[in-house]
């Protein structure tokens, strides 16, 4: 009875109840793509299920599409196209989108193009992908490697392969944006990209700590370029790098440079170990070669300046610098005449004589360039072939041979009497404290070394070095009780050092930067993080990646959202 009482299904009601499970889900779907299609200029007209995922099928919706040449609109259509582009996931199924697309007769005349596809809001011309895939494969592709961001990008219903991800990166690289947000304030450094053989270029916002560029080269003109692209710039810090601050200063000459002070402490460390070294391993007091200070080197100047021409023009030129130097002082005219045994109309007629009357052309030369010449001599340089070459043509190597000839007299004298005390068989070198030691004790002064501690005795003017050294340490970190960057000058080539005189004239011709390091609050050490990051990538892509995804990955990835 059972059997009998029970009622089948005719195959009408089951193509029904199909058709009732479709309408169901093309509601859901329909749903779930209504505001996109609104906003994206689209009716969605059927839908396909397929063992593989979704395929949709649409239409434009737009009366009168624009030309993307002229802009003007058009209502003539030349014919239907269809366009088959991949979707986001939908129900989480992989979906297609095929959209009939017109092709337009371009109304214009003017215009260079005849016919044009209709534009699409959600897509770019030729491409095989909505722009929220294509933004999607980007960010995967820039946070990690390509074949990792396949596998992602698969876990979210998007077929892409690993080439096409590393493609997608590359291309965001291949140049510098030029429209990126700066705040004014950057660092610049250089990073291996192949040590030893090729290196790069890299540019940071100090606040936003944001990868601004990256350059293929150490020191090439594209740098400048860029500086010139972006004049809001106002500040930028900087190892003690003499070629970065040429580029700058030439493409913003309105922009303030700072010098990194951890450079500044280990460029002085570097020029000054190597003077302890040696005074360490002189035993019984070994002597190193001597050099004038600034004030003797000048005096010695003066006296060969004193010394040229005639015997009569040489007592006048005496006289001439005696009178005004005892002028400065305050002594009377009378005084004066009866020192230097003349009269005294002599002296008032050398008062009221111009210095151009006094001195030939020649001295004229040298008593302007005294200064320099006083400076270079006194940071070590005593031949007159490098006393020309560091005073770039001022003076030819004539006036240098004659206005060095009494220092260079009495100077040799002492380095041959140097020279015979250090080939004594007595005085042989011993062994060495360690660089790390010596640098403690250039900085602060304390060691727990014997030998350091006995400098003291066999080396003279080790304290005031020391004490050099110190007030440039404390006058980088901006303490209170430093001297500025012209009195520290003074001590530097007073110290009848020719390392640290050395070191002191790459700061005077840094002096600026160097200054506003005390004076400011800026430093480069964020381009050290930025440095190591940009390795950091390239070791993740075992040191294969090319310049074009490390700077995309550098500036685009993991930190800020692309435009």
């Amino acid at each position: 009875m059972k059997n009998k009482n029970k009622t089948t299904r005719t195959s009408t009601q089951c193509k029904d109840t199909s058709k009732y499970s479709n309408q169901q889900f093309f509601r859901k779907l329909n749903a779930s793509i209504k505001d996109k299609c609104k906003t994206s200029g689209i009716v969605l007209t059927d839908f396909i299920q397929t063992s593989s995922g979704i395929v949709l099928h649409a239409i434009t919706k737009n009366r009168l599409p624009c030309c993307p040449y002229c802009g003007e609109p058009s209502h003539s259509v030349h014919d239907y196209r269809y366009r088959k582009l991949q979707y986001t996931e939908i129900l989480s199924q992989n979906s297609k989108i095929i959209i009939t697309c017109r092709r337009m007769n371009c109304t214009n005349d003017k215009c260079s193009k005849k016919t044009f596809m209709e534009p699409l809001k959600f897509a770019r011309p030729y491409a095989r992908s909505i722009n929220e895939v294509v933004s999607r494969m980007q960010k995967e592709s820039l946070k990690q490697p390509s074949r990792l961001a396949g596998q992602t990008l698969a876990s979210q219903h998007i077929k892409v392969s690993s080439s096409t991800c590393l493609r997608t990166a590359r291309s965001l690289g291949k140049e510098n944006p030029m429209d990126i947000a700066c705040s004014g304030y950057v660092a610049i450094d250089d990073l291996a990209y192949r040590k030893g053989h090729k290196y790069m270029c890299a540019i940071a916002d100090h606040y936003t700590r944001r990868v601004l560029a990256m350059f293929d080269t150490r020191y090439g003109p594209e740098i400048g370029e860029w500086f010139k692209m972006h004049p809001q710039i106002k500040l930028v810090s900087r190892d003690g790098s003499w070629a970065y601050a040429s580029i700058i200063k030439e493409a913003l000459p309105d922009a303030e440079q700072v010098s990194d002070h951890f450079h500044l402490d280990k460029g002085l460390g570097d020029h000054m170990v190597e003077v302890i070294q040696k005074m360490i391993c002189q035993k019984k007091n070994t002597l190193p070669y001597p050099y004038p200070s600034l004030d003797e080197a000048r005096s010695y100047i003066m006296e060969d300046l004193y010394e040229m021409g005639e015997i009569k023009h040489r007592k006048r030129v005496r006289n001439y610098f005696a009178a005004r130097h005892m002028q400065e002082e305050g002594i009377p005219l009378k005084d004066i005449a009866e020192k230097l045994n003349v009269k005294s109309q002599q002296v008032y007629n050398l008062f009221n004589t111009n210095i151009k009357k006094i001195l030939s052309n020649d001295q004229m030369k040298i008593l302007r360039q005294t200064p320099e010449l006083a400076r270079i001599i006194s940071s070590g340089s005593i031949a007159p072939t490098s006393i020309e070459k560091k005073m770039d043509g001022r003076l030819c190597s004539k006036l240098i041979c004659k206005a060095t000839k009494g220092l260079r007299d009495r100077y040799k004298i002492l380095r041959q009497q140097v020279r015979i005390h250090n080939k004594d068989p007595k005085n042989k070198k011993g062994t060495k404290v360690t660089a790390k030691a010596i640098r403690k004790y250039i900085m602060t002064g304390m060691t727990t070394s014997e030998k350091l501690l006995k400098l003291k005795q066999t080396q003279p003017n080790i304290d005031s070095i020391i004490q050099t050294c110190i007030s440039f340490r404390n006058m980088v970190a901006g303490k209170e009780d430093a001297p500025d960057i012209d009195t520290w000058l003074k001590l530097a080539y007073n110290c009848n050092c020719r390392k640290l005189a050395s070191f002191a004239e790459y700061i005077t011709r840094d002096k600026e930067a160097i200054k506003n390091t005390y004076l400011t609050n800026y430093s480069n050490g964020i381009m050290e993080g930025t440095v190591n990051k940009i390795k950091a990538i390239k070791r993740s892509m075992f040191n294969r990646a090319s310049v074009e995804l490390l700077r995309a990955k550098a500036i685009y990835g993991g930190y800020y959202p692309l435009n």
